[in-house]
């Protein structure tokens, strides 16, 4: 079985080749190969339709695009992070992450939040 595309990822490698970034660059802040690039570049990406406007953050998200799967999947913590790490809505997701979670323990927490895992979450609220 092939590795689901994260294409909260292809979106943001498309933003930044349409910036005129090269796929070393893109690599480079992305945190893949720029053969990932390259690979992914030519991925058709679905975006919302303009009329609609984003009306909560969570309609800015990029892992909206995604398969949930690249998520609550250790296999792609790699492309989780990378889709996380561009998100321009990353602090309010992990904001929401630790608020719900509250004191609850590592053994408790799924998925990747704001880029962080269950056990980043678990020791970043033990430390508050």
């Amino acid at each position: 079985m092939s590795a689901p595309t994260p294409i909260g990822l292809v979106y943001a490698i498309t933003q930044l080749t349409a910036a005129g970034k090269s796929a070393r660059e893109i690599g480079q802040q992305l945190g893949i190969s720029p053969r990932t690039v390259t690979r992914w570049r030519t991925k058709p990406v679905a975006e919302p339709a303009p009329e609609t406007p984003a009306t909560t953050w969570t309609d800015k998200a990029l892992c909206r695009f995604d398969e949930p799967e690249v998520f609550f999947n250790d296999r792609y913590l790699g492309a989780a992070r990378a889709t996380c790490r561009t998100c321009p809505v990353r602090r309010q997701c992990l904001a929401l992450a630790l608020t719900a979670e509250g004191t609850l323990s590592k053994h408790n927490r799924y998925g990747v939040f704001g880029g962080l895992t269950p056990e980043e979450r678990a020791a970043r609220a033990q430390a508050s």
